[in-house]
């Protein structure tokens, strides 16, 4: 069995739209300084998406690891938790728009997509890796943060 080196340079050779480690924390900043931290519905949700992206990482982060069998077995759970993770990026930024916050300086950079006031899953299929992405710089933001 030949060592496949996982790296950040793998990943960003990809043809699949990798974000660079600075834009993604660009839209972490963005959220952040563009939301008010204060605001109990923003603190809350906010809490529910990272939680979201958490359990979403977790599974993400074995994925190399897994046997063709075990990919068939947590398929549908990964691919739950990855839905998860976008609707709750919907759901924040509609928290941003009923609060009256700049929610495009972050969408549109997350969601490559012009303003949408009525954005759904659906409207996210070409950028679901770019969001997965994303949550799993959250994840590793958080864990860093957690010692």
């Amino acid at each position: 069995m030949e060592f496949e080196q996982i790296t950040f340079s793998n990943y960003l050779a990809s043809p699949l739209e990798p974000l660079s480690f600075e834009e993604m924390e660009d839209i972490h900043e963005q959220v952040l300084s563009n939301a008010d931290t204060k605001n109990e519905d923003f603190k809350e949700f906010w809490e529910e998406t990272i939680r979201s992206v958490i359990a979403y990482s977790s599974i993400r982060a074995k994925w190399n690891l897994m046997t063709k069998n075990e990919k068939m077995e947590k398929d549908n759970s990964r691919t739950s938790a990855h839905d998860l993770v976008i609707n709750n990026f919907i759901v924040l930024e509609r928290i941003f728009k009923m609060n009256d916050w700049d929610s495009k300086t972050w969408t549109e950079k997350l969601f490559l997509q012009s303003d949408n006031p009525t954005r759904n899953k659906d409207d996210l299929q070409s950028v679901r890796k770019r969001i997965g992405d994303f949550a799993n710089y959250l994840a590793f933001v958080y864990a860093l943060n957690g010692r």
